[in-house]
């Protein structure tokens, strides 16, 4: 149920940066729980590089998110790390 509660909560925040949110944020929110994502532990920090997604619209979304929730400066569970979350920079396409 807490999960629940805080998927909710997330989709409150996508809602602002996505305009499919209504019938796609909870499967945006999927993909970017299933990414994969580089963890890094630098200078009291844990900083998680989430993949860019299939799209530019869903990449910036989830970027947007994280910009709010980094905000927050929360620390890791368990530690004194601050948790940094970002989105990985889309690799560009060459033709």
């Amino acid at each position: 149920m807490a999960a629940y509660q805080v998927e909710t909560q997330l989709m409150g925040i996508v809602q602002e940066h996505y305009a499919r949110a209504d019938e796609e944020g909870r499967t945006l929110l999927h993909a970017a729980f299933q990414s994969p994502a580089r963890l890094e532990v630098a200078k009291g920090e844990l900083r998680v590089t989430i993949a860019a997604q299939s799209s530019p619209h869903r990449t910036a979304a989830l970027a947007a998110l994280c910009k709010q929730l980094d905000a927050l400066a929360v620390p890791f569970p368990g530690t004194h790390l601050r948790l940094r979350l970002a989105i990985q920079a889309p690799e560009p396409v060459i033709s």
